[in-house]
């Protein structure tokens, strides 16, 4: 969330601030255009309280909707709860590669590496898989941290007073977004076991450890169809929440 400024004892927030200055120049616009224009000035009022209005209405229900999300879920920006996950399938890919490599410096049983890989393979594809589109929900968490309250603030002032079929939609996409990624970060973790800290104390050495892909293939196998769901909601999240927000904004900014 972005820090409170205060100047001469008046205190806002940034983004808060950039939505009514865009609002602001559209009325004063609005104004100039009802005292300039001959028989306008009912008109030009008129449509002025409109759009404050809706800029109000629209302004209401994202701060409704974002406090009501963080009640309900208790995550309002969950980069933390992804990294979790990221870190997770990575270090899982990680030791089955350890335990593939100390296998093939095994002298007479490396030819035994190879049958080891396959079947560990099985559950590093969807590791990998899983890093991949988990990354994209951490780079877009990022960037909705960053730069979405900026976005939203200039996009509510715009869908109060021009483009609303446009703003509209950014405000759908933006919203969507967050909401997809707020609500995968609560739910896809209970899917998993997260087996971070025993995996860490795991060490596997040639000849020593030559039935570690056994052991790691039980562990692994045990909730297998959680991540591969986690994989699934994740790439739903990306695809499907851009769409219908977008869409859904696009369409309620036409009416």
């Amino acid at each position: 969330m972005s820090d409170v400024i205060c100047i001469a004892g008046l205190c806002f927030y940034p983004t808060t601030a950039i939505a009514y200055s865009i609002l602001a120049i559209f009325a004063v616009y609005r104004l100039i255009r009802a005292f300039t224009l001959s028989g306008q000035l009912q008109h030009e009022l008129g449509d002025l309280f409109k759009e404050v209005a809706v800029f109000t209405v629209v302004l209401w229900g994202v701060t409704w909707l974002s406090t009501n999300l963080y009640v309900s879920t208790g995550i309002l920006y969950p980069g933390g709860e992804i990294e979790k996950m990221i870190n997770e399938a990575w270090l899982r890919s990680v030791k089955a590669q350890q335990c593939v490599a100390n296998i093939r410096l095994s002298g007479p049983f490396a030819a035994y590496a190879s049958y080891a890989d396959a079947k560990l393979s099985k559950y590093t594809a969807v590791y990998d898989a899983t890093l991949w589109v988990l990354s994209q929900l951490r780079g877009i968490e990022n960037v909705l941290r960053l730069y979405g309250p900026v976005v939203l603030a200039a996009a509510f002032a715009l869908y109060a007073a021009w483009l609303r079929g446009v703003a509209g939609a950014i405000i759908g996409v933006v919203l969507a977004a967050w909401i997809g990624v707020a609500a995968y970060a609560t739910y896809a973790p209970s899917n998993i076991t997260f087996l971070q800290d025993y995996l860490q104390t795991l060490d596997f050495h040639p000849f020593v450890d030559l039935g570690c892909d056994d052991r790691l293939a039980a562990l692994y196998d045990k909730d297998i169809d959680g991540w591969r769901s986690a994989a699934a909601m994740a790439t739903l999240t990306l695809s499907l929440s851009l769409l219908v927000g977008g869409t859904a904004g696009y369409l309620l900014g036409r009416h």
